[in-house]
């Protein structure tokens, strides 16, 4: 039976765009009988596209090394790889070990070139520096406070947020001047630890643009969906500079696009 499947499957030569397509079809189809859990849901095709369409403006090189933390399913690596105009090195980074193997186990079906791999993004991994970092950042608190106390975002106060801390640990794998571009709550500068988060960006990162989403463009509130329980420098950069500054209203996402900076003296 199961063979007999896939043959049909395999006969409808299907691009690796429709794949992608077919699966995020079939996890909404999915939710309307059986609810997601708030981490599991996808990053929607609205986001997906505006920030291949941010990377393509920004980039200045036809080849990209490419991390995402926080990679969930996998559908904001694959909406990127399939409807960019650049050769991107993709890297997914996650920890929950059904999204790995969904995402993983998609990619290969759909021949794929991203890459996925398991692990914690707010625990220092072995990886190669990136061009670009992406996250579709999750909401809440990371449980482990001695993890936490090694980072300059550390609350002293009860549980640091894990988004926080994932944007910290993020720029460790950035080149010099290389960009990370972040999805996060509107509050993000004026959460009660947002004070630790300015310090950390006033003295490691640069804060290329914000741009403020619409609220129309939701019908629910899907930055929210995601919740986790646990300068100076003489080096070429890959992009452009662009800086991007919208009137700020009260909408729910707002993107950063941040570049690493290196402070000499």
């Amino acid at each position: 039976m199961l063979k007999t499947i896939a043959k049909k499957l395999k006969e409808l030569d299907l691009s690796k765009e429709e794949w992608r397509r077919a699966y995020q079809f079939l996890f909404m189809k999915a939710a309307q009988t059986e609810p997601l859990q708030a981490n599991h849901q996808f990053t929607p095709d609205a986001i997906g596209f505006i920030i291949t369409f941010l990377i393509d403006q920004l980039a200045k090189s036809d080849q990209l090394d490419v991390l995402e933390v926080g990679s969930g399913t996998g559908n904001l690596a694959e909406t990127i790889v399939n409807n960019s105009r650049l050769t991107i090195d993709y890297l997914g980074l996650e920890v929950d070990d059904l999204l790995i193997d969904l995402s993983a186990s998609i990619a290969d079906v759909m021949e794929s070139s991203v890459v996925f791999a398991q692990g914690d993004a707010v625990r220092p991994q072995v990886l190669k520096e990136s061009d670009l970092i992406v996250s579709d950042l999750p909401i809440g608190y990371y449980p482990d406070d001695a993890i936490a106390q090694r980072y300059q975002v550390a609350s002293s106060e009860g549980h640091t947020y894990a988004h926080h801390l994932m944007m910290e640990q993020a720029l460790k794998y950035l080149k010099p001047q290389g960009v990370a571009i972040f999805l996060a709550p509107n509050n993000l500068l004026t959460s009660p630890q947002s004070d630790l988060l300015k310090a950390w960006l006033t003295d490691k990162a640069q804060i290329l643009a914000m741009l403020t989403l619409p609220e129309s463009l939701f019908q629910i509130q899907p930055m929210l969906r995601r919740f986790s329980s646990y300068g100076n420098n003489k080096k070429k950069s890959l992009f452009s500079p662009l800086s991007i500054r919208l009137p700020i209203s009260r909408i729910k996402t707002r993107w950063f696009t941040l570049r690493k900076v290196s402070k000499t003296g």
